[in-house]
């Protein structure tokens, strides 16, 4: 996407969010990343010596290794023995969440509380996103995690800069009165996938968080990033199939109506019918301890 894309808002509404506090950089998460995944400090001491910097994540970890997604026979009480059962991948993917979480709950404001079903979804589906890129052929880097978690921020901007609309909003998603775009237009004049779109590209973010964010419920619309934004739409609709959706976005999914996406399409449409079906099992069979690893961060 060109970083000058043009978002066409409603005046009021570009008003407002001119005095919406900025989304604190990505510099100290890179650097995380950087620290935890240096090639030659790979070693379980080194993730261990990181994850006890932070006792609080430390502690979610080995409740979430011990809860019944993975199925130990004994319980785990070591950080070491705990980063053995997650792995090294999951345990990147975990440190790189936290402090993203944190920075959304630090724009969401007051509100940030309230909002555990969001961090929820938005968690859930950066790890799917994750999970679904490499059945796909391999994850193209550390921005598809964060596209994923970052996908649904404009419902944070609804929420945090237009409390009555986002009230509005959400009750009549809940009431089947529309569809939930086609009533963010009526109430507010934009969606939020627009404002999520704009908010990124404000931020001088990567163009492909602001793609996943624009296009993550149409990702044909996507040109260039694909096969991310695909990604990103088949970890929505497979976190909402799940019931991880948020108050926002209550919408139905039938349980294999992400089997049937658009997204899957562009991801898997040439694969064999064996190639599909790997993908599909693949995902099913690790969405438990996705979830799991979710909700240590939150």
């Amino acid at each position: 996407m060109d970083s000058n894309f043009k978002f066409n808002l409603p005046e009021s509404v570009r008003n407002r969010l001119k005095v919406i506090p900025s989304l604190p950089s990505l510099n100290t998460i890179q650097g995380a990343l950087r620290e935890l995944m240096d090639a030659e400090e790979k070693s379980t001491f080194r993730l261990v010596s990181i994850l006890r910097k932070d006792p609080s994540l430390a502690a979610r970890l080995l409740q979430s290794v011990n809860s019944p997604a993975y199925g130990l026979a004994e319980r785990v009480n070591s950080l070491e023995d705990a980063v053995i059962q997650v792995g090294a991948q999951s345990l990147r993917t975990l440190v790189l969440m936290a402090p993203v979480v944190s920075d959304l709950k630090t724009l969401a404001g007051p509100t940030a509380a309230s909002w555990r079903d969001l961090w929820k979804h938005s968690v859930s589906v950066a790890l799917l996103t994750q999970d679904i890129l490499v059945g796909a052929g391999g994850a193209e880097g550390d921005l598809d995690y964060v596209a994923g978690l970052l996908h649904d921020v404009g419902w944070i901007l609804i929420r945090s800069a237009f409390p009555l609309q986002y009230t509005e909003i959400a009750r009549r998603i809940a009431a089947g009165e529309g569809l939930p775009q086609e009533i963010e237009l009526s109430v507010l004049g934009v969606s939020h996938s627009i404002l999520g779109a704009w908010y990124l590209s404000e931020q001088k973010l990567d163009p492909v968080l602001c793609l996943a964010a624009l296009h993550h419920e149409c990702p044909t619309s996507s040109f260039g990033s694909e096969r991310n934004v695909a990604a990103v739409h088949i970890a929505d609709q497979f976190a909402l199939s799940l019931n991880r959706g948020h108050a926002g976005e209550v919408k139905p999914v039938k349980p294999d109506g992400w089997k049937e996406s658009v997204g899957w399409d562009i991801l898997f449409g040439d694969a064999t019918q064996s190639g599909r079906r790997f993908a599909q099992r693949r995902l099913e069979i690790s969405s438990a301890r996705l979830m799991a690893i979710a909700d240590t961060v939150i």
